[in-house]
């Protein structure tokens, strides 16, 4: 039963490793930005990778992390 015995419970915020995200060629940002965003925020470095049909709002992406201050290799498309 609940609150009987020893019991114990942790939340570990760490970096798990390089994430992999393949976007679709409809709305790469917005796909893109919804599996970035969490990845950056958790510590973890990210690889996008766009479909060679969508517009070039991905590579514009890299590059607004960059100027945010984002470290290097943090984010590569």
């Amino acid at each position: 039963p609940a609150g009987h015995g020893a019991f114990s419970a942790q939340v570990l915020h760490e970096p798990l490793g390089v994430v992999a995200c393949i976007s679709p060629w409809n709305y790469p940002l917005m796909q893109a930005a919804v599996k970035v965003a969490p990845a950056l925020a958790a510590g973890c470095a990210v690889v996008v990778k766009p479909s060679p049909l969508a517009s070039l709002t991905c590579c514009a992406l890299g590059e607004i992390v960059a100027q945010a201050g984002a470290p290097a290799g943090a984010l590569n498309v």
